[in-house]
């Protein structure tokens, strides 16, 4: 075999002298039929040098990581600044129109009906990605009829309730050093006094609407600035209507710090509120509150896995004069595994009728709120079982000057609930356990406790169930909901609701709610604060379409 490759390579000379005339450019005269054959050969070729081929290859995406709920602290607690999200778009359709979209529009609608003349509607319009950006969303829910157990209330008795509210934001300035955020809402509830008192139904009205501005320089320093306003008023509707009102107006200015692990703020603030007293006129004299004050924030990450922050200023109100509240907070984590929040401090509740009413619209007018003082100190954790259950624990202790607490039906004939601002202490704890595995069915169960001891018209705790189950596309699916409160004076019945979903395409959902089981079979029915009749039993039938 070797003489053979020698043979060859002596061969290879020579048929490259055979072969040139025929890589040579074409002459002017050539022979007709050239007719050269050659012999075939076999070549050997040895020492052949490899070269390293490179290709490149599609990017892939890394691998789906496992969800990671930490704990959240009680929203209450938390005084979180408008940042602003950057929601990526795609810049193309699949069929590759649209190239140069830099932001898309997406709407949502919903219209339902249901059972005690409920009607229901929603629609929602947003717009994502360049700025500016805007929402813009409506919504009405209203029923006429309650059910007391034996029977249900008919329409125009009094026992109905409607909710209508509109809200919008815009902000725009991405991408440069000014950015400018803005929002404004009106909200709108009516009641019925189911003949509890001389007029027919209590109204309130909720007027919101804030800006905020920030600049934030090439160097750590930046600035803001903003103004919160709102109008919160009731009505007592009857031929002879008492109005009442709440204007609130609270500019803001700061300056901020961020460098590495440590940032750090420091604003300053004026609130006024004034009040119009509830009345048939508006001859009686309003009240005017003044507050002022200013707050040093700091917040550093020292270590993986743990970041402390604490806030330290001065509050000035006629009611407490001059005040330093303040808050340390330490949180962090320790793998995937557990999460922990730790905070306390001493702060100042500023009351407003605009809250209260949202919680309690059975609540009346009765002048000027005073602010509150409280100490604090609590905490809240999670803890992951594996990768399917979580275990939530919570437990806070605090105390406050003047806390406001129902008490019962106002004397005057007006059907609502008085109030008085009390020196009180309570314990919240909570429990909770969720169990999501990887199949179509997931669990949830908790339990919060409100241990107050002046107000006997609170829960002092309330426990709740919900059970989920859809199959692997989501296409169908329902749950089951349940909740139980416990007063001082005894439980109510329990609160439990079915629900099922159909997904008939893409952006088209159909939902069945079936609401309060059990109420009946209760005699009374479910009431709030043992005084007003709750809704009970209902079914609604929802159509959600987005596109």
């Amino acid at each position: 075999m070797k003489g053979s490759g020698s043979a060859a390579r002596a061969l290879l000379p020579g048929i490259l002298l055979v072969s040139l005339p025929g890589l040579l450019p074409a002459q002017s005269v050539e022979p007709a039929e050239p007719g050269i054959v050659l012999p075939p050969v076999m070549l050997s070729v040895e020492d052949v040098s490899q070269a390293e081929i490179q290709t490149p290859l599609p990017q892939q995406s890394p691998p789906p990581l496992p969800a990671i709920e930490p704990a959240l602290p009680d929203v209450a607690k938390l005084n979180v600044a408008q940042v602003s999200y950057n929601v990526p778009v795609p810049s193309a359709s699949p069929s590759g129109a649209g190239a140069s979209r830099q932001s898309s529009f997406y709407s949502e609608g919903t219209i339902g009906a249901g059972s005690m003349n409920q009607v229901i509607g929603e629609v929602s319009l947003y717009k994502i990605g360049a700025d500016p950006r805007f929402s813009l969303h409506f919504s009405h829910d209203q029923l006429d009829g309650y059910d007391d157990g034996a029977t249900f209330e008919p329409t125009g008795s009094g026992y109905f309730h409607r909710n209508d509210a509109i809200d919008g934001s815009l902000s725009a300035g991405n991408g440069s050093p000014f950015r400018l955020d803005s929002g404004a809402s009106y909200t709108e509830t009516e009641d019925g006094l189911q003949g509890l008192g001389d007029y027919s139904s209590v109204t309130h009205r909720f007027i919101d609407a804030n800006v905020s501005s920030s600049y934030q320089s090439a160097n750590p320093f930046g600035l803001t600035a903003s103004v919160d306003g709102g109008i919160a008023d009731t009505t007592l509707s009857a031929s002879a209507p008492r109005n009442g009102a709440e204007y609130r107006a609270t500019p803001d200015l700061g300056v901020t710090y961020a460098s590495g692990a440590l940032r750090a703020s420091l604003d300053g603030f004026y609130g006024l509120t004034e009040i119009m007293p509830l009345a048939q006129d508006q001859s009686e004299p309003s009240a005017s509150v003044a507050r002022a004050g200013g707050t040093l924030s700091l917040k550093a990450d020292v270590g993986e896995g743990l970041t402390l922050s604490g806030k330290v200023g001065v509050h000035w109100d006629p009611t407490n004069d001059l005040q330093a509240p303040f808050e340390l907070d330490a949180s962090g984590f320790s793998g995937d595994s557990f999460t922990y929040r730790l905070y306390g401090g001493y702060r100042v509740n500023d009351y407003s009728y605009a809250d209260l009413w949202a919680a309690y619209p059975f609540i009346e007018e009765a002048g000027p709120l005073a602010s509150s003082l409280s100490w604090y100190l609590g905490g809240t954790s999670r803890v992951r079982i594996g990768e399917e259950l979580a275990l939530d624990l919570g437990l806070e202790y605090s105390t406050d000057t003047a806390a406001v607490v129902p008490i019962g039906l106002s004397a005057d004939g007006s059907g609502l609930f008085t109030f008085a601002q009390v020196a009180s202490a309570r314990v919240k704890p909570s429990f909770g356990l969720s169990w999501r595995p990887e199949g179509p069915f997931s669990l949830k169960g908790s339990w919060e406790g409100d241990f107050y001891e002046s107000s006997p018209l609170l829960p002092i705790s309330t426990f709740s169930l919900d059970a989920e189950v859809a199959n692997r596309k989501n296409s169908v699916g329902g749950g089951l909901t349940g909740s139980l409160d416990l007063y001082t004076t005894g439980a109510q019945a329990p609160d439990i609701g079915l629900s099922g979903f159909v997904r008939a395409s893409e952006g088209v959902l159909f939902i069945a709610n079936v609401n309060d089981l059990v109420t009946p079979f209760v005699e009374g029915g479910r009431t709030l604060w043992g005084t007003y009749l709750e809704p009970g039993f209902n079914v609604t039938l929802k159509t959600e379409i987005s596109f």
